[in-house]
């Protein structure tokens, strides 16, 4: 006979109130019984009661857009640059750094910080170093990839074609020929499960127990998939796992069902598959971002990786499967050709919001696309760890953007607009993905026209997420029939001033994976 386990004495926080005090009953994974008050009468038959000594219950963390493992596979098995401030730390790092199976990979080098102090320092250093070593080095934003003269020789022995500019960097369109194609980019599958647990730690300490995960770093596609599907079965897998197909416009993509379709077979009770994830274009500090307007003091505009009518035939054959499409758009050009490609899809297919599409990042947005996303029910994954928190925040953003930096990031708007918005990190972007810092980020951000209040905050990081995961019956909710997945804390975190609750206590499936209640 199954085991009852009793939670007593703790607070749920439940859409924007606190109830004082609430007896919770657990059975097999599933919370079975959540009565307000001290009910010792649902203690009696209990395996085992919890006394959770007035921690503020919340569901467990959704995040609804990061990249498995983070930046852990580079941290234990090459070289971690995200440490870096400047190019002599770059260089330090990298000079401690040795091949562990005759490539150097790297991860977290800055734009701003090379174009600062020139990038010629380190690529002289890097060929005389490391000449007879190929040297894969990414940026902190996944988009660019430094490689050595050695590493284009490798590429090129390969078959693969790639554009570098005169520092060896390659950018998004190369950067997903090489995942895909050049075998010695990924890190060796016992190395991925190593980073795998190691990073489900580091979410568990934060209190997340579900995920939307897209480009793996360190990996290149049925590898890492096939490691996590061997972790659940093995009992090892705490965290939800959404899994995503990545598909660029140079693929084939008459094969996109037969490729989702591989993809499905990895499915276990933790690892789900909706999605298919596109790029509409790059990143703002290296010049990629679409936009509507030039960069500031110059003509570019960036341009977008999809042409437009190839895009709409795309969204509009992937819609009519029935599968969610996540979009990646920074720029406001961006955002509107993906606004575009999934409205004329719906429109086609007569299904506005039943696919979930999703539209990711969002940092430049038209007044008229908020209007038009929110008619067709688009959801937001935003990053709220991005917003300004003040005036020197806007740093890079405002030599990109100049005035238009004022109005990046629009969350508030979107979600009055009528977007759903979901909470997420695109960790390792974010080195540290506390829901909770995000929380205040956006409720407490420098533009105060555009905070989004906590409690909308809390249901983008729950119930919002669940619904982006198309998990919203089985986590986001503390309530009978749904996993037992939750988060306390000594005190509430959000939603007032002087917070300092810690978090003492995380449960996934119905297990206690982190308890300091004392």
């Amino acid at each position: 006979m199954s085991k009852l386990v009793a939670l007593c004495h703790g607070q749920i926080w439940s859409r924007g109130n606190l109830i004082r005090e609430a007896t919770i009953t657990v059975r097999d994974g599933y919370i079975e019984t959540v009565k307000e008050g001290f009910c010792p009468e649902l203690l009696e038959g209990a395996g085992k009661i919890m006394d959770l000594k007035g921690a503020v219950l919340f569901p467990g963390w959704i995040d609804s857009h990061l990249h498995i493992p983070g930046s852990l596979l580079f941290q234990l098995y090459g070289a971690d640059l995200q440490k870096g401030r400047n190019t002599d730390d770059y260089i330090r790092i990298l000079g401690e750094c040795r091949d562990k199976d005759g490539w150097i990979r790297g991860f977290g080098w800055n734009a701003p910080v090379l174009e600062k102090e020139g990038y010629e320092r380190l690529t002289a250093w890097l060929e005389k170093q490391y000449g007879k070593t190929p040297v894969l080095l990414f940026s902190d934003d996944y988009h660019s990839c430094m490689c050595n003269s050695c590493a284009l020789e490798k590429i090129a022995w390969a078959g693969i074609q790639v554009e570098p500019d005169c520092h060896g960097i390659v950018k998004e369109k190369d950067i997903f020929q090489l995942t895909a194609r050049l075998e010695e980019m990924a890190f060796p599958e016992d190395q991925m499960e190593t980073a795998i647990l190691h990073y489900q730690e580091k979410l568990l300490d934060l209190g997340i127990t579900a995920v939307q995960t897209l480009m793996f770093l360190g990996g290149n596609g049925d590898r890492e998939w096939k490691v996590l599907r061997q972790l659940d079965l093995e009992g090892r897998l705490k965290l939800k796992i959404n899994l995503a197909l990545t598909v660029q416009p140079y693929e084939d993509l008459a094969q996109t069902e037969l490729r989702f379709a591989r993809l499905k077979e990895y499915e276990t009770e933790h690892l789900r598959v909706h999605t298919v994830k596109i790029y509409m274009d790059g990143v703002l500090e290296n010049g990629t971002a679409c936009l509507i307007q030039p960069y500031e003091g110059t003509d570019w505009r960036g341009a977008c990786v999809w042409e437009q009518e190839r895009l709409r035939r795309f969204c509009q054959m992937v819609d009519e499967a029935g599968h969610q499409i996540h979009i990646h758009a920074i720029g406001d050009g961006a955002v509107r050709a993906a606004a575009d490609g999934l409205i004329y899809a719906m429109r086609r297919n007569a299904s506005a919001r039943k696919n979930r599409h999703v539209i990711t990042h969002l940092q430049v947005v038209s007044r008229e696309d908020m209007d038009r996303m929110g008619e067709y029910g688009l959801i937001g994954a935003i990053q709220p760890y991005w917003f300004p928190q003040g005036e020197e925040s806007y740093g890079m953003d405002a030599m990109c953007l100049g005035r238009r930096t004022e109005n990046e990031y629009p969350a508030e708007s979107l979600r009055r607009a009528g977007m759903m918005l979901t909470g997420s990190s695109d960790s390792p972007v974010t080195p540290v993905p506390d829901p909770v810092s995000g929380i205040r980020m956006a409720s407490e951000r420098y533009c105060q026209e555009e905070r989004v209040p906590a409690d909308e905050m809390v249901k983008a990081f729950t119930e919002n997420g669940a619904y982006q995961l198309f998990r919203e019956h089985e986590i986001g909710r503390i309530e009978a029939g749904y996993r037992a997945d939750l988060v306390g804390y000594s005190e509430a975190p959000v939603g007032g001033k002087n917070r300092k609750g810690r978090l003492c206590f995380v449960m996934a499936d119905g297990k206690a994976v982190r308890d300091k209640l004392g």
